[in-house]
């Protein structure tokens, strides 16, 4: 496990598809679980079929991807 400190932005980048448009026929998103609940958290495409998300915790506490 990871520790990411309170207003710290933590950057996940996964390898996608790169066929069609890519800004609007594909997405991600991940969901965050932390002490205020579960939140969904939107990513972009950021060129050469990367994909990314990122998360920055606004509480301090465990929080689960």
């Amino acid at each position: 496990m990871e520790t990411i400190h309170k207003w710290m932005p933590h950057e996940f980048r996964i390898h996608g598809p790169e066929d069609g448009n890519p800004y609007k026929d594909h997405w991600i998103s991940m969901d965050v679980e932390g002490p205020l609940g579960c939140k969904s958290v939107p990513g972009f495409y950021d060129g050469n079929g990367e994909y990314v998300v990122r998360f920055m915790p606004e509480i301090e506490g465990e929080h689960f991807l």
